[in-house]
């Protein structure tokens, strides 16, 4: 999908339970970039409804990342390894539901009832301008009830939470907490940012 080197360690699924999940995941960067790694995480699992198929709709129960470390890199020319990489997945998700059209217009609706992320680390690195970078530590991460098309019932379904230290010329905390409903014609949100030092 990303079209670099991706290097599992190890891998599992439960066919019964609907769960899978890999340890030890290695995405080496674009190259042209200085770090030799995109991301790399202890371990990616995934839980999935599969009786949620029965009833033409997609709902997965849990997509949790441990201890990932992102390099996030902006070259001298103003490019990003992040743009980039997200450029070629929705690319080739384009492609695959181009030719699998029949399949996704089957289901009717599309739920992730959370994606976490625990004990991450992202390191952010301006290459514009000598000495540019910092850190985010210790992020906590969370999404949760994403439902497709949205809940007429509910203005903003879905919860996001974020925890973090910030490492740079200055350390510092930032919390992030509220509501929003991405998928509404007229973009919702209730958010509350909180920043120290």
């Amino acid at each position: 999908m990303f079209r670099v080197p991706v290097h599992i360690e190890r891998a599992g699924a439960n066919i019964c339970g609907g769960s899978f999940w890999m340890k030890g995941i290695r995405i080496k960067n674009i190259e042209g970039f200085g770090a030799s790694d995109f991301l790399h995480a202890r371990t990616l699992a995934v839980n999935l409804n599969l009786l949620s198929l029965l009833t033409s709709e997609f709902s997965v129960g849990q997509i949790l990342l441990k201890d990932p470390f992102l390099w996030v890199e902006i070259d001298p020319q103003g490019r990003g390894n992040a743009a980039e990489f997200l450029s070629r997945a929705v690319y080739r998700f384009q492609k695959f539901a181009l030719k699998k059209r029949n399949l996704l217009q089957s289901i009717t609706a599309y739920e992730l009832e959370k994606f976490a992320i625990r004990r991450g680390t992202i390191n952010v690195i301006d290459r514009r301008k000598e000495g540019r970078k910092w850190t985010l530590d210790s992020v906590s991460f969370s999404l949760a009830r994403v439902l497709f098309p949205p809940d007429a019932q509910e203005a903003l379904p879905v919860a996001v939470y974020l925890n973090a230290t910030v490492r740079g010329s200055q350390n510092g905390q930032i919390l992030l907490l509220g509501r929003l409903n991405p998928f509404a014609p007229k973009k919702s949100f209730d958010i509350t940012v909180s920043a120290k030092d």
